[in-house]
């Protein structure tokens, strides 16, 4: 297996499971409807979530339309992630909220650290030059590419440990919209 297709599944991998992140706070904001609850600003951040996976700035179309709102900085768009997984864990238990507290705050960290390194990646390439003194030089797998890479399987892990801990509604309600339709 070569490190493009290495890559290319370890990134495919942590987006699938943050995507069922994502999902299960769409979930959480259906069920708070369903339960009388209201707020103008948790489904307008939930929808606006969606824009921000694309990767960083570089060369977007978003940010190239006429009238476009401006970009988030890096510190709002780990806010926003962290804001929309804080959605999907309110009301549960004090001893657990520390525990997630932890995971969501790297998981923000994590996919925005992602975004970034992608659009790095897509500017610059996934290898590098290197040159060893006179006459040894090569290609090398890029510092960007072995950042890549460790981020994405830490971000895997993180997500794991949520889905676990992820309320029992959360999860039956993603799962009967599954089953049912």
């Amino acid at each position: 297996m070569g490190e493009d297709d290495l890559r290319k599944s370890a990134t495919a991998l942590a987006v699938e499971n943050f995507g069922e992140i994502a999902e299960a706070a769409e979930n959480a904001s259906e069920i708070d409807g369903e339960n009388g609850k209201t707020g103008a600003s948790a489904g307008s951040e939930a929808s606006a979530g969606s824009g921000t996976s694309a990767g960083p700035r570089a060369g977007s179309a978003a940010g190239a339309r006429a009238g476009a709102k401006p970009e988030l900085t890096r510190e709002q768009r780990i806010a926003k992630r962290r804001r929309e997984l804080f959605k999907i864990f309110r009301g549960i238990d004090a001893n657990r909220l520390k525990v997630v507290t932890s995971l969501i705050e790297r998981a923000a960290f994590y996919t925005v650290s992602l975004e970034d390194l992608e659009a790095e990646l897509n500017a610059n390439g996934w290898t590098e030059v290197y040159r060893n003194g006179k006459d040894q030089e090569g290609v090398k797998r890029s510092a960007a590419a072995d950042a890549h890479i460790s981020i994405t399987k830490n971000l895997t892990a993180i997500t794991k440990q949520l889905l676990e801990i992820c309320p029992a509604e959360v999860k039956k309600s993603k799962l009967g919209g599954f089953l049912a339709g």
